[in-house]
């Protein structure tokens, strides 16, 4: 006769229940973990309505404010600064930077480009006018048309800058040389029936000067009078130029 043995209740279901409870738990405070994680070492928001600020830098004013309004913000203007290369009404700077996240409605501050400052023009007066022009250009303005006037300096040097020098112009400015063309015309004086003392002191204070001499026989005149000149009187020459004369010989 077989007798059966009473084992009472299995034990295994509630070992499984146990182990999941604790997988349960486990799981649960990982979770909490990374959210805690999450919003204290990471700047983007989690479950909320704040997104990143665009970048408006380098746009024009219209084009900034338009692109901020569309965000939800509120852009606002700084006073303008000036900029050595941006051109002027262009953003240069925001406060906050592109892609910090924000909610909606906040400020955005955007400062716009007054332009570079103006840059007193070089003085090169006194200079050749290819080293000027280098000058000029190194300083960041434009050559103009150029202009030459009669000065006693050497032609070619400058006399002047238009506008003129220490004048404050923004970069990119034309800025026109003025040229020596040389020493002024000057007009020929009448030197015939003077002797040679009297036409060399009137070419002198004339600012001209004695050329060739020479002598020829003229019947009926006296010794060592002008008889001939060239160029003739009243003909416009440069200052310090020559005048040719021929005296008069009384006998053969």
């Amino acid at each position: 006769m077989r007798v059966r043995r009473h084992t009472g209740p299995s034990v295994r279901p509630e070992r499984r229940r146990r182990w999941l409870v604790g997988i349960a738990w486990v799981g649960g405070a990982a979770l909490a973990g990374y959210l805690v994680a999450a919003v204290f070492l990471y700047p983007a928001p989690i479950l909320t309505n704040d997104q990143p600020v665009a970048r408006v830098l380098e746009l024009g004013e219209p084009e900034a404010m338009a692109r901020l309004e569309a965000q939800g913000f509120r852009p606002r203007l700084e006073a303008s600064e000036t900029h050595p290369t941006a051109p002027r009404g262009t953003v240069i700077w925001q406060d906050p930077p592109p892609e910090v996240f924000l909610p909606p409605g906040a400020p955005v501050r955007i400062t716009l480009s007054a332009g570079p400052s103006e840059m007193p023009i070089p003085d090169v007066r006194g200079l050749d006018g290819p080293l000027a022009q280098r000058i000029l250009e190194a300083a960041g303005f434009r050559l103009g048309l150029p202009d030459s006037i009669a000065a006693t300096v050497d032609r070619g040097v400058v006399v002047a800058t238009r506008p003129a020098a220490g004048v404050g112009r923004l970069p990119g400015t034309p800025v026109s040389l003025v040229l020596s063309r040389g020493p002024p015309d000057m007009p020929v004086p009448d030197l015939l029936g003077l002797t040679r003392a009297e036409a060399q002191a009137r070419l002198a204070q004339a600012g001209l000067r004695t050329g060739s001499v020479t002598v020829r026989f003229v019947p009926g005149t006296s010794d060592g009078i002008v008889v001939y000149q060239s160029p003739s009187s009243g003909t416009l020459i440069p200052r310090e130029a020559r005048v040719n004369l021929i005296f008069s010989k009384a006998e053969r």
